[in-house]
């Protein structure tokens, strides 16, 4: 198997945990699935697992785009990991300072 389908089925496989993730704390109030969840400090529980969950969502669509571009656009690997990478720690940093507002 070539490096280039190696990246590729990694990135769809990480895209299908990140949408399944995000489905099921959003969708299916599973809230056990978040590292750290305490209701008891939180304004908001189910907001902030709505909020969680769609960043879930949204990672793991970027995540299968990354794919898509991986699988279809070889050339384009060397930016595809830093845009990447950036896209996920924005996301990230979106996420944290999103959350702020349910904390008590």
């Amino acid at each position: 198997m070539s490096p280039q389908t190696q990246l590729v089925l990694v990135l769809a496989l990480g895209a299908a945990v990140l949408i399944t993730l995000g489905y099921r704390i959003r969708f299916r109030r599973e809230w056990h699935l978040i590292g750290g969840f305490d209701c008891q400090q939180l304004r908001d529980p189910e907001g902030f697992g709505r909020w969680v969950g769609s960043i879930g969502i949204v990672l793991g669509s970027v995540t299968f785009g990354a794919a898509a571009i991986a699988l279809t656009r070889p050339d384009l690997n060397a930016i595809l990991g830093s845009s990447y990478a950036a896209v996920v720690l924005a996301a990230t940093a979106i996420l944290t300072i999103g959350s702020l507002r349910y904390i008590l």
